[in-house]
C-alpha cells in the first residue's frame, strides 16, 4: 500500500488529527484503528526508522534500567546490569517477553525472537541495543 494511499485511507475512516505524512509507510496506532485492534498510547514508527538519534552507552545503560525498574514485577533494589532476570530478579518465560517488548518501545526498533532469547540481563540488553545503534550509525 503506498503512503498515499494509506493516508487517505486514514482521512476517509475518520482520523483527520492522525493523517500521517506520506513518506511515512505505517504506524501501529492507525494500523490498530484500522484493522480494529486496541491502540496503542502513542504512534511506533516501522523498523526503518528505528534508532534516530545515537546514545552512548552509559545513556543506553540508564534508560534500560528505568525501564526494568519500572516493570511491577522487578524489585529496584535487587536491580543491577548484571541481574538475572529469571534468576535474581524471580521473572517467568513471559515476565522476560514483557520486558523485552518495553525496551522495544523504549527504544523504536524490534528485537528479534532469536536475540531476545539470549537477553538473560540488562547488561545484555545493554549490548545489544547499543550494537543495533552503532549498525544504524550512517557511516561518514
Amino acid at each position: 500500500m503506498s503512503a498515499w494511499c494509506f493516508t487517505s485511507v486514514v482521512w476517509r475512516s475518520g482520523f483527520q488529527r492522525y493523517v500521517l505524512p506520506r513518506n511515512i509507510p505505517h504506524t501501529s496506532y492507525v494500523s490498530n484503528k484500522i484493522f480494529g485492534n486496541q491502540p496503542l498510547a502513542y504512534p511506533c514508527l516501522a523498523q526503518t526508522r528505528s534508532i534516530k538519534i545515537l546514545l552512548s552507552k552509559p545513556e543506553v545503560e540508564s534508560k534500560v534500567l528505568a525501564v526494568c525498574s519500572a516493570f511491577d514485577k522487578i524489585q529496584s533494589d535487587k536491580l543491577t546490569l548484571d541481574s538475572s532476570f529469571i534468576k535474581d530478579l524471580g521473572l517467568d518465560s513471559l515476565d522476560h517477553i514483557e520486558v523485552i517488548m518495553e525496551i522495544e518501545n523504549e527504544f523504536r526498533f524490534e528485537i528479534s525472537d532469536v536475540d531476545a532469547e539470549k537477553l538473560h540481563t540488562p547488561r545484555d540488553i545493554v549490548e545489544h541495543v547499543y550494537h543495533s545503534i552503532k549498525k544504524a550509525e550512517p557511516s561518514n
